[in-house]
């Protein structure tokens, strides 16, 4: 009987040390995968970035609605001892639908759509002007969702809330995201300073009353939109470099859901790399949301010649491999799709696509191959071109 009763109690003890061995492994591995920190989309729609202690560290897949019932999916990853990636970072494209005059006017609208949807965006910014009316914008969506293509409204020269609640209640449930501004915190600086593009000015710089005036800006405009459309994500773009007067805005109440940098550079070093994965980690800091690319390409220097645009192509993989892996990244939008030929400024050849004088579009560039391919891979098949119903 001892003897039985011997084994029982070993078996017993045998077990219960594996049980508890594996509860603290459980324990442990949850830890590590608890420390990463991670992005998610609520089920509100509102983008947020979780604690770094977040303890529902398994894989979360949250939706949201989109136009035409499309999904935005927002899942991440994580790998125990790993670095987190963005499985469902985004790519996009800008362009210029409201320019009117330029490569982006209407009777070119089914074809430019066309390029961009055959690169594989999900998500393209474009420009909207309160004094330009509504027919460019209404085509240009039309034509986004019959691609399944999001949008991120950029609310151009709409400086005042009457202006922004207008467009908001126009495109509510279609168009998600708003910009309320773009680059203008250099015009905050105090009268006679220089901007610096290059590394951003210090606060010393600013001007405080200035702050304050684009600030109580901000809050009026971001109210009348969440009013309009409660659920949508609103937005506004700084030159890479001014986290300090994000900060300004974040410690002057002005509360957004996402930043958005633009950033333009000349290598891909690796030094240039972790300074744009620095200057990114800033602005998360200092709004406390995550960002995204609003604007980028390699600089103006580069891009004005054939060759320039080829070491373009080559650059583009690196950078988007470094931009995806950061978990402060939510996506990256290229500027801009078509070349501006009637520009006399830099600003000319940011395109993916040739365009003359006369705005007839013309070549792919060799970037906007590389881009495509990166995003879709090599040899996929051309997207079908949708038509507008007249």
């Amino acid at each position: 009987m001892k003897g039985i009763i011997s084994i029982v109690y070993k078996i017993f003890r045998s077990h219960f040390l594996f049980a508890l061995f594996t509860l603290f492994l459980i324990i442990t591995s949850e830890n590590v995968w608890a420390q990463k920190s991670y992005k998610t989309v609520s089920p509100d729609g509102k983008l947020q970035v979780t604690s770094n202690y977040e303890k529902e560290w398994d894989e979360r897949e949250l939706t949201i609605n989109m136009a035409q019932g499309g999904e935005f999916a927002a899942r991440r990853f994580l790998a125990a001892g790993e670095q987190s990636k963005n499985q469902d970072f985004f790519y996009g494209i800008n362009v210029h639908p409201q320019y009117g005059a330029g490569p982006y006017r209407s009777s070119n609208l089914e074809k430019w759509m066309h390029l961009a949807a055959n690169l594989g965006v999900t998500i393209i910014r474009a420009n909207h002007s309160s004094g330009g009316g509504w027919s460019a914008t209404d085509d240009f969506l039309t034509l986004c969702e019959a691609y399944g293509i999001d949008v991120m409204l950029h609310l151009e020269n709409s400086r005042n809330p009457e202006s922004m609640r207008a467009v908001a209640e126009r495109y509510k449930g279609r168009i998600k995201y708003y910009g309320i501004s773009n680059e203008q915190e250099t015009s905050c600086l105090k009268t006679g300073v220089r901007r610096n593009n290059e590394y951003g000015n210090p606060i010393e710089d600013f001007d405080p009353e200035k702050l304050d005036n684009r600030a109580n800006e901000m809050k009026s405009n971001i109210a009348a939109i969440k009013e309009a459309y409660p659920e949508a994500i609103v937005t506004y773009s700084i030159i890479s470099g001014y986290d300090v007067f994000a900060k300004a805005m974040k410690d002057r109440g002005v509360e957004i859901d996402v930043i958005c940098a633009n950033m333009y550079f000349n290598d891909d070093s690796d030094a240039t790399i972790a300074r744009i994965n620095n200057s990114i980690t800033k602005l998360v800091q200092a709004t406390g949301v995550p960002a995204i690319f609003a604007e980028f390409n390699v600089g103006y220097s580069v891009r004005e010649v054939v060759s320039a645009d080829a070491a373009t192509a080559t650059m583009y993989p690196k950078y988007f491999d470094a931009f995806r892996n950061n978990p402060d990244l939510l996506g990256v939008i290229v500027y801009e799709l078509l070349d501006e030929a009637n520009y006399t400024n830099k600003e000319a050849h940011f395109g993916l696509v040739k365009t003359n004088n006369i705005f007839e579009i013309g070549e792919y560039k060799v970037s906007y191959n590389a881009y495509k391919d990166y995003i879709r891979g090599k040899g996929a098949p051309e997207i079908p071109m949708k038509k507008m119903s007249r």
